[in-house]
């Protein structure tokens, strides 16, 4: 058997988006306790103090503010401010003006921007006396009037920068409800997909004991009890759409002991498994459909039987699966929907490959690949190769 060469891995699969987007959600729902604590005041003044330094450097530059009261005075002014910040950010944030609003917002933030500014200028006189410097005490009106635009132009700057948080924050949860939503609509088409798959076992399985009622009662009797036998795996999986690969060969086997009653000597399984690839995730119900396609289209359709064999291997970032089977090939396949050159690339009556196409694509989007191929293709062998490729995980939680 010809292992093909490694294969980067292309996308991340639409289940592991969606856990990012959980883990997003959960760290956006403990932002607001963390944010609103000391860290965004060690921002605040990390930034104002940038921002007195870049001042002091300008002052220099054009002549002025050598003196160092002035500094001092600066940077102090810098400081209330920081510790202005983040109140006046969510005061942005949490009023925002908008067209609904505008009047009664606006007038929320014309005084707030006063009541800024006047906090402000009456810390700033009463500690000019303490700050040092040879200009004058002003009136505390003076002061006011003197720092009044700079405030005003300080807070609507921070208005501005915590509404654009607020537009930041709404986007950020739309696009996690659009990906919730996402997710939980590819569970709800797993979960249908999943419905229509154990049916048509069944009904096969069914269909196969009512005929052995009639040539072999004793043979209908064992395939009943390797039918509840698989039931009994088939419930333990529960709603779980990944288990072990391990698991899986085990259902086969169930499966394979219920073809063994009707097909006796015609039929003949062997498996290639690597061992470190037992505890590798796989969608639950992925060899079975792949199985019976290969008995029911493959060995059954030639008069002599023939032999199925499952290999599974990784291959760098990818774990391959592949059902073989040296029947009657796709010779007698038709071009139709379930043909080999259809979109299913299955063949005649594969409800099973076609459900198992869309769960892969459901399941990893385009980190996947399926394919049903001749033989042929593969040293000169007749009959048919169901070949699937998964990114590969070794642990199942």
């Amino acid at each position: 058997m010809s292992h093909p060469a490694s294969t980067t891995l292309a996308a991340s699969p639409p289940r592991q988006l969606a856990a990012v987007a959980a883990a997003s959600r959960a760290a956006q729902a403990a932002r607001p306790a963390f944010g609103r604590g000391w860290r965004r005041y060690g921002l605040a003044f990390a930034g104002w103090t940038l921002a007195g330094v870049v001042l002091m450097q300008q002052a220099r530059l054009t002549g002025g503010g050598q003196e160092a009261g002035w500094v001092i005075k600066m940077f102090v002014d810098m400081w209330i401010w920081a510790l202005f910040t983040p109140a006046i950010m969510d005061l942005g944030r949490d009023y925002p003006v908008d067209r609904a609003r505008w009047v009664s917002r606006g007038l929320l933030h014309v005084a707030s921007a006063l009541a800024f500014a006047l906090l402000d200028a009456v810390l700033m006189w009463s500690l000019q006396p303490y700050l040092g410097g040879s200009a004058p005490q002003l009136g505390l009106a003076t002061e006011f009037a003197r720092r009044l635009f700079a405030n005003e132009a300080s807070y609507l700057v921070l208005v501005a920068i915590g509404i654009a948080a607020r537009h930041a924050e709404e986007a950020r949860d739309r696009q996690l409800a659009a990906a919730a939503l996402a997710t939980e609509l590819a569970d709800a088409k797993l979960a249908a997909l999943n419905a229509q798959l154990r049916p048509h076992f069944l009904f096969n399985t069914l269909n196969a004991i009512a005929e052995l009622v009639h040539v072999d009662a004793q043979a209908a009797d064992r395939t009943v009890t390797a039918l509840g036998g698989l039931l009994r795996r088939s419930l333990a999986a529960g709603d779980r759409q990944e288990v072990p690969l391990r698991e899986e060969l085990a259902c086969v086997d169930e499966y394979l002991a219920i073809v063994a009653t009707r097909l006796d000597e015609r039929l003949t399984v062997s498996t290639a498994i690597a061992p470190d690839v037992l505890d590798a995730k796989v969608p639950s119900f992925l060899l079975q459909p792949l199985v019976e396609n290969a008995v029911r289209h493959g060995v059954e359709r030639t008069a002599d039987g023939g032999r199925v064999e499952i290999a599974a291997w990784r291959d760098g970032e990818w774990l391959r699966v592949e059902v073989r089977d040296d029947g009657a090939g796709l010779r007698h396949t038709s071009n139709g929907p379930n043909g080999p050159n259809g979109p299913n690339g299955a063949r005649p009556g594969g409800v099973g490959l076609r459900t198992t196409r869309e769960r892969l694509r459901h399941l990893y989007g385009d980190a996947q690949a399926f394919e049903l191929r001749a033989a042929s293709a593969d040293g000169g062998r007749r009959g048919a190769v169901a070949a699937v490729r998964l990114p590969f995980s070794p642990t199942v939680s």
